[in-house]
């Protein structure tokens, strides 16, 4: 298994913190998002439930059935975006997370 690259690492995190996760959970969004980058599909994304378990992952989702899905996996559940997860500033440990 390669090693998740620091920068997908804290974008996954942030994006768990900001979801209402736990960002010690973000690994497996850490993982897709390194993925996804190397693929090049701005198109791709992923729903994610609050223990970090990747569910489904989409591509241009518009209206996603987000209720249907957290019923289903009986856990709160969002929608991570490419460019949420594999573009934008770094963040580095000990600053603020961009917003």
């Amino acid at each position: 298994m390669t090693a998740v690259h620091p920068y997908f690492t804290a974008r996954a995190e942030a994006w768990m913190r900001h979801a209402g996760g736990d960002p010690r959970d973000a690994a497996d969004l850490a993982r897709w998002a390194q993925t996804a980058r190397m693929v090049g599909d701005p198109a791709r994304g992923v729903v994610v439930a609050a223990d970090g378990t990747l569910v489904a992952e989409t591509r241009r989702s518009r209206g996603l059935a987000l209720g249907a899905i957290r019923q289903a996996v009986g856990q709160p559940v969002a929608h991570a975006t490419y460019a949420e997860v594999c573009q934008g500033a770094g963040h580095h440990p000990g600053q603020p997370a961009a917003a």
